[in-house]
C-alpha cells in the first residue's frame, strides 16, 4: 500500500479511540472557552468572582484532563493492537514525501503549542489569582464575606492578604496551600466554623508579618486618645474619657524600652502558656533578657494542662489589626455618635438604636427599610412623647443599618463581641481581658530572696488619665481641639 494511502488509514484511527476522541473535544471546547472568558473578563470592569474563579481554575483542569486523555488513548489502542507497530516509522516517512501530510502535521504542532499556551496562561493566572485578596474574600462568599468586608474598611486594606496570612518561601506557600484545600474540602461539606478565625497553630510570626512594614525599633512620643460615652437618657448625656497613652518603643535619647512598646524589646523575650484557642486564658509566663531567664510568673491555679506555649510578640495584642469588628451595640452607637453620624441632640436616640442593634438573629437583606421602621416604632412604643423629624428618623435608621451591616452576620453566627479585640483591659459588660490575661494581679514570681512578686498592674507605665466621665464642654483647650468639629 502506498505510504499516503497507509497514512490516511492511520490517521482517522486517532479519532475512532473513544478515549482520544474525548480528550480532543474536552481540550478544544475547554481552550477555547478559557480564551472567551478571559477577553470577557478583561472587557468587563467589575467581572463576577465566580467567573474568574470559574475561567483560571476549573477551566484550566479539565482542559488538562483533555491533553492527557489524547496519549491515553493512543497507548490504549496500541495495547490492544489496532496501531501497527511501525506507524510511527511509515508516519514519518509519508510526512517527509507527502506535502498534504506535512500541512496536517503542522496544523496538530501548531494547536498543540496553543494548547500549550493557553495553559501555561492559565496556570499563571491561577497562581495570581489565587494570591490576591479578591479570591480570599470572594471565592467562598458567604464563609469570608464578614472578612472580606471587614479588610476593605480597614486600615491594612492596600495590603494583600498573603502578605500576612501566608509564610515566605516555597514551604509557607505549600502549607497555605494544603490548609486551603482543608478549608475547600470543609466548605464543599458545610464543616466550618461559624464564625471563623484563626487559630494559635495558623499565626505567622510577627516578623514575618507586621514587622515587614512596622519597625519595632520605632518611637511613638506620647498620644492623647478621648473615649466617647452617651449615657442612655433623654439628652444622650456624653461622658468623655481621655487618657495620654505612652505608646513608646525604643527611646533615642536613653536607648531603653519604653511604654507599651517596651514589650517589643528584642533583648527580653516573653513566652506564656495558653488555655485556649484565642489565648485569652494564660498560665505561665516567663521573661527572658538575652535568653536568659530572669523571672517566672505562675497563675494562681497553675494546675491545669496548657494547649501549648507561644513567644509573645505583635499579635498577641494586636489581634484586630485588620479584620475589626465592634465589641457592643453601645460602643457602636457611642463612636456613631461622636462622629456626627448620628444626632446626639434626637432624644433618646443612644438608648434606642443600642437596643435595636443588639438584636443578631435578624436577616442582613432590607437592613435599611427594616432599622428605619422600628426606631419610628420604637420611639412610638417607649418614647411616644418625643416627636422626631422624619428625615432624621430616616438617617438614623440608615446608620443604623450600616453599623449592624458592617458587624453582624447571622449566617456565620457572627455577632457583637464574638472576635474579641486584645487591647486595652477588660471594659464593663465584657469578657475581654486584654492585657489584664498576664497583667490580672494573680501571676506571681518567687525572687530569689524568698519574696513574692506580682507581675506589674502600674497603669501609668501605658498610660495616664486626663479624665474620666466628663462633660466634654468643660474639657479645656487642649482637650477640646480633640474633639471633632461641629457639623
Amino acid at each position: 500500500m502506498p505510504l499516503g494511502s497507509r497514512l490516511k488509514s492511520f490517521l482517522p484511527r486517532l479519532l475512532a479511540n473513544w478515549i482520544t476522541l474525548l480528550g480532543t473535544i474536552i481540550a478544544t471546547v475547554s481552550g477555547l472557552a478559557i480564551l472567551v472568558l478571559v477577553l470577557v473578563g478583561i472587557a468587563t470592569s467589575r467581572a463576577n468572582p465566580y467567573l474568574s474563579l470559574f475561567a483560571i481554575i476549573l477551566l484550566p483542569a479539565i482542559l488538562l484532563v483533555g491533553l492527557v486523555l489524547i496519549p491515553v488513548g493512543l497507548w490504549v489502542d496500541r495495547r490492544r493492537g489496532r496501531l501497527p507497530g511501525d506507524a510511527m516509522q511509515v508516519a514519518y516517512q509519508t510526512v517527509m514525501s507527502d506535502r498534504s501530510a506535512r500541512r496536517r502535521l503542522f496544523f496538530v504542532a501548531f494547536a498543540t503549542v496553543a494548547n500549550i499556551g493557553i495553559f501555561a496562561l492559565a496556570g499563571q493566572r491561577t497562581i495570581s489569582y489565587m494570591d490576591s485578596a479578591k479570591f480570599c474574600g470572594t471565592a467562598c462568599h458567604v464563609v469570608m464575606q464578614p472578612e472580606w468586608d471587614a479588610w476593605n474598611r480597614s486600615p491594612h486594606s492596600n495590603v494583600a492578604c498573603v502578605e500576612c496570612h501566608i509564610g515566605p518561601g516555597i514551604a509557607g506557600m505549600s502549607q497555605a496551600k494544603w490548609n486551603g484545600i482543608h478549608q475547600l474540602w470543609g466548605v464543599v461539606t458545610s464543616r466550618y466554623n461559624r464564625p471563623t478565625f484563626a487559630g494559635t497553630k495558623h499565626l505567622l510570626p510577627a516578623k514575618e508579618t507586621c514587622e515587614t512594614c512596622h519597625s519595632p525599633t520605632r518611637f511613638w512620643p506620647d498620644r492623647i486618645k478621648v473615649f466617647a460615652h452617651y449615657t442612655p437618657d433623654k439628652d444622650n448625656t456624653p461622658k468623655f474619657n481621655a487618657l495620654l497613652l505612652r505608646i513608646g518603643g525604643l527611646n533615642p535619647k536613653s536607648q531603653r524600652y519604653e511604654g507599651i512598646h517596651s514589650h517589643a524589646s528584642p533583648d527580653r523575650q516573653i513566652q506564656f502558656e495558653y488555655f485556649d484557642d484565642e489565648r485569652t486564658k494564660v498560665g505561665k509566663v516567663q521573661v527572658f533578657s538575652k535568653g536568659q531567664l530572669v523571672a517566672e510568673y505562675l497563675p494562681k491555679d497553675a494546675g491545669q494542662k496548657p494547649l501549648g506555649v507561644r513567644s509573645m510578640d505583635c499579635i498577641d495584642c494586636h489581634n484586630r489589626a485588620t479584620h475589626i469588628f465592634l465589641e457592643t451595640p453601645a460602643k457602636a452607637v457611642d463612636r456613631a455618635l461622636y462622629a456626627g453620624a448620628l444626632d446626639p441632640k434626637m432624644p433618646f436616640i443612644a438608648q434606642l438604636s443600642a437596643e435595636l442593634l443588639a438584636r443578631t438573629d435578624q436577616p442582613r437583606e432590607g437592613a435599611e427599610a427594616r432599622f428605619r421602621a422600628a426606631l419610628a416604632a420604637a420611639y412610638q412604643q417607649k418614647h411616644p412623647e418625643v416627636k422626631a423629624d422624619p428625615s432624621a428618623l430616616a438617617n438614623a435608621g440608615s446608620v443604623l443599618a450600616r453599623l449592624y451591616l458592617n458587624n453582624v452576620y447571622p449566617a456565620m453566627n457572627l455577632g457583637w463581641n464574638k472576635h474579641r479585640s486584645n487591647l486595652g483591659h477588660k471594659a464593663e459588660g465584657l469578657e475581654n481581658p486584654g492585657c489584664f490575661r498576664c497583667h490580672d494581679g494573680e501571676h506571681v514570681a518567687a525572687l530569689a530572696d524568698g519574696k513574692k512578686k506580682k507581675l506589674s498592674q502600674d497603669c501609668d507605665l501605658c498610660h495616664t488619665g486626663l479624665a474620666f466621665d466628663e462633660d466634654p464642654e468643660k474639657f479645656d483647650d487642649t482637650l477640646s481641639a480633640m474633639l471633632p468639629a461641629a457639623n
